[in-house]
C-alpha cells in the first residue's frame, strides 16, 4: 500500500532563484512549483486553519445498501461542509465492497475524491476528502486487527487508517466488538487489546517507540458497533424512550450504558470522549421499519454504534454559547443519527467535528 502511494507522499525541495523552497515536506504536505499562489489558494480554503472531519458508522446486517444516504452523509442538520469523510461499516453486504463506494461518491457528488479503502472480512472503512485537499496528503497507510482469527467468517476486529495533512497526523478506526449483554468482560478485553493495537501504530508514523504511544497521532476516532448495551430491563428502556423528547436535540441522561461506565472509569478508554447524546437508541429494530424488536429475541435497545474521539491537548466542557462539546484541537459540530434509513436492524450513526490543523508551509 505505501508504494501505491510513494509519488503522493515523497518529500522533495527544489531551489527558486538561489532560495532552497520546501515544496514538499512530511509536515507541511504538498505545494506545487507555484508555490506562492497555491498558498494563497490553501489559504482561502482553510481560513481559520480547521478542518471538518465527517465520521459516519452503520452496521448494515448483510443488506444490500440503499441508494440515496443523504440523510447519512450530507444530513440537512449539519451546515458545514465536510472536508475529510470517513465511513465505517460493520456487517457489510458481501457483494457491495465496490457498489458501496460508488453509492457513496454518486451522494458526495465530484467535489469529493476517493482517497482509500480497507476490508477485513466484513468491516470496511473508506476514505474520501475535498478534491483541493487530498493532494495536500503528506502520508497514509492502513491495518487490520482480526479479534476471531480462528473463525472462517470474519466478522469482528478493527480497521484503521492514519493519515497526515498539513502537519496534523489523524488516526481512524472502526471496530466491531463482540455482542449481547453477559459479554460486558469479553468486550472490555476487546477493548484491551483494541488500545494495546493502537499504541502499537507509532510505526506507521515511523517513530521510536514511547510508553504512550497513542499520543503520537494529534487526533484518534474510534467508532463502529461497539455493542455495549443498557443494564436495565426492556420494559423500563421503553418507557424511557417513550417519555423522552429527542426532537429536541437535548442531551439525555443514559442510564446504566456499559460504554459509559468505561469511559468515566479508570481504564483503558479514559482519554476517549463522546459528545452528549441526543437520540434515541440505534439498536435494535425489526429491519425496514421504525419498530423496536419485536422478534422472539426481544433485544433490550442500546446504543451499540458510537462515537469516540480525543486529541493531543483535550479538556472536556460544554460550550453553552456554541453549543459545542469542545476539546480544545476537536469540537463536535453535530452527533446524530439517520432515523430515516431503516434497512438493517442499526441506525447509522454520524458526526461533524471541526479539527485544528497545524502550519501549512515554511521555507528556509
Amino acid at each position: 500500500m505505501q508504494q501505491k502511494y510513494q509519488k503522493k507522499i515523497s518529500t522533495s525541495s527544489r531551489r527558486c532563484r538561489g532560495a532552497r523552497m520546501i515544496l514538499s515536506n512530511f509536515l507541511h504536505g504538498r505545494l506545487g512549483t507555484d508555490w506562492s499562489s497555491e498558498l494563497i489558494k490553501l489559504n482561502n480554503l482553510i481560513p481559520d486553519k480547521r478542518l471538518n472531519v465527517f465520521i459516519g458508522t452503520w452496521n448494515m446486517n448483510a443488506r444490500k445498501p440503499v441508494v440515496d444516504l443523504s440523510d447519512f452523509i450530507l444530513p440537512k442538520n449539519i451546515q458545514n461542509r465536510a472536508d475529510i469523510l470517513i465511513i465505517g461499516t460493520q456487517e457489510t453486504y458481501f457483494c457491495s465492497t465496490n457498489k458501496w463506494e460508488y453509492i457513496v461518491q454518486n451522494t458526495l457528488g465530484p467535489d469529493f475524491n476517493f482517497v482509500m479503502k480497507e476490508s477485513l472480512g466484513t468491516l470496511q472503512l473508506v476514505l474520501f476528502m475535498r478534491c483541493e485537499l487530498s493532494k495536500f496528503i503528506s502520508f497514509i497507510k492502513s491495518e487490520t486487527l482480526l479479534n476471531n482469527r480462528y473463525k472462517i467468517l470474519k466478522t469482528k476486529g478493527a480497521i484503521a487508517i492514519a493519515i497526515i495533512i498539513f502537519g496534523t497526523s489523524f488516526l481512524f478506526i472502526t471496530t466491531h466488538l463482540t455482542p449481547h449483554t453477559k459479554n460486558i468482560d469479553k468486550r472490555f478485553m476487546e477493548i484491551e487489546k483494541l488500545v494495546k493495537w493502537i499504541n502499537c501504530m507509532n510505526r506507521l508514523l515511523n517513530r521510536k517507540k514511547n510508553d504512550d504511544d497513542i499520543s503520537d497521532f494529534d487526533n484518534v476516532f474510534l467508532f463502529g458497533d461497539l455493542n455495549f448495551r443498557i443494564d436495565e430491563s426492556r420494559n423500563d428502556v421503553i418507557k424511557w424512550i417513550e417519555k423522552t423528547h429527542f426532537g429536541r436535540k437535548i442531551p439525555v441522561a443514559v442510564k446504566e450504558d456499559q460504554l459509559n461506565c468505561l469511559l468515566n472509569s479508570k481504564t483503558h478508554l479514559h482519554s476517549f470522549n463522546e459528545a452528549p447524546i441526543t437520540f434515541p437508541p440505534t439498536y435494535k429494530y425489526d429491519p425496514k421499519s421504525q419498530v423496536i424488536d419485536s422478534s422472539n429475541k426481544l433485544r433490550i435497545p442500546s446504543y451499540t454504534d458510537r462515537i469516540l474521539y480525543k486529541s493531543r491537548n483535550q479538556s472536556k466542557g460544554t460550550d453553552n454559547d456554541n453549543e459545542i462539546y469542545s476539546h480544545q484541537c476537536i469540537k463536535c459540530l453535530a452527533y446524530d443519527s439517520a432515523r430515516s434509513i431503516c434497512l438493517s436492524d442499526h441506525k447509522p450513526v454520524y458526526g461533524m467535528f471541526a479539527v485544528e490543523v497545524r502550519g501549512i508551509i515554511y521555507t528556509k
